[in-house]
């Protein structure tokens, strides 16, 4: 490994024997790491040991306790936009169900059959009233006759 390599922190490495012990002169141990050592508790060229991402069981159970509830959450929220999905596809067949059901029991009251032979008249609400002739539209009401000039 070159002296460049690049170091992370992981987990608390055990101390070195010589910061244990005194010196070779007889003086302090050495403060801190030897010269080109890595960082305590580094691992090479970045890498983190498994054992860095785990969480301490208290952490981990409340993570856990979030989740469940989030989860649990969700289900309800599914739970009720079905329960209201539902409620409107049967209020939706409801619907239909007696709109149909009145156009049956009064269709002979809404649809006027003419037959050959017979005379008919139709009459619109919205479009000019009475016609006599179902072949031409609505004809303007026509303008009074003018009485005949008298002749002397």
């Amino acid at each position: 490994m070159s002296s460049g390599a690049r170091w992370a922190a992981a987990e608390p490495a055990a101390p070195a024997p010589d910061r244990a012990v005194a010196s070779a002169d007889g003086g302090e141990p050495p403060i801190g790491p030897p010269p080109g050592a890595p960082p305590e508790g580094a691992t090479p060229d970045g890498e983190d040991s498994p054992e860095d991402d785990a969480l301490d069981p208290e952490a981990q159970a409340a993570i856990d306790e979030a989740l469940a509830r989030k989860e649990a959450r969700r289900r309800t929220w599914a739970r009720r936009r079905k329960r209201v999905k539902d409620a409107l596809v049967l209020a939706l067949k409801v619907i239909v169900v007696v709109v149909l059901l009145t156009v049956v029991i009064f269709f002979d009251r809404i649809v006027h059959s003419v037959y050959p032979g017979e005379i008919g008249v139709l009459w619109s609400r919205f479009l000019g009233g009475t016609q006599l002739n179902a072949d031409t539209a609505p004809a303007a009401p026509a303008a009074p006759a003018a009485a005949p000039a008298a002749e002397n």
